[in-house]
């Protein structure tokens, strides 16, 4: 079964944005959903990379 992993990685945004730290949120996300801390960042670090990629995100930000 896979997961759609939208609906944590929206989580994870929601609790950053509220102040929570990045491991603070992570635990937060694995206590919530009944998950272990690496299942959650096997889901969190591949969103943090895409986040980073242009192509992904559109995003010219600091390069013009």
């Amino acid at each position: 079964m896979k997961l759609d992993t939208t609906i944590i990685e929206m989580e994870y945004e929601d609790l950053i944005d509220d102040g929570l730290t990045h491991n603070k949120a992570i635990n937060s996300i694995a206590k919530d959903w009944v998950m272990s801390q690496e299942e959650v960042l096997n889901i969190i670090n591949p969103y943090l990379k895409r986040l980073e990629n242009i192509d992904f995100t559109g995003d010219l930000g600091e390069i013009i």
